[in-house]
């Protein structure tokens, strides 16, 4: 369990690059010298419509080290869009990951705002494969006592 809380961190990252990366996906330096040169109203407009086009794609590795799962190494993608004018953007996000000891998660978290921001539809769809051990309860335990299992499971929330 402890491996997937240091997940939440992650997403929060990515959200962070995704909030200060967003303003700069189309602004090209032919872009800012017409805004500049344009009349007051027409800047103004045309920023509005530049905010409502903007998409783009957020691509991070991942990579950690925890005694209990060795080293692990993955990725993180999402791509942000909007798909209305207006409406507040949606994402679709996945990540992904390995350790050296087999360890495997793999999470889908798509968050999509439609018809002007009255519906919103979120999900996070989870798959892990993950051998551990077991080593009993109390601080009394050997290292050969240890008792090897797997967990796997498929989880899909929706809200």
């Amino acid at each position: 369990m402890r491996q997937v809380r240091r997940f939440g961190g992650l997403w929060f990252l990515a959200a962070l690059v995704g909030a200060t990366n967003a303003g700069a996906a189309n602004d090209t330096p032919a872009e800012r010298a017409r805004t500049r040169d344009a009349p007051a109203e027409r800047r103004a407009d045309d920023a509005g419509a530049a905010a409502e086009q903007r998409a783009g794609w957020i691509v991070l590795p991942v990579v950690s080290y925890a005694p209990e799962t060795s080293l692990q190494l993955g990725g993180f993608l999402m791509h942000y869009f909007r798909l209305d004018a207006g409406s507040h953007p949606t994402t679709l996000s996945a990540l992904a990951s390995a350790t050296l000891k087999r360890q495997v998660i793999v999470e889908l978290l798509p968050v999509l705002n439609f018809a002007h921001n009255d519906y919103r539809l979120e999900a996070h769809l989870e798959v892990q494969r993950y051998p551990d051990r077991f080593f009993g309860v109390g601080n009394a335990v050997r290292d050969e006592d240890a008792e090897e299992y797997e967990r796997r499971f498929v989880r899909l929330r929706t809200n």
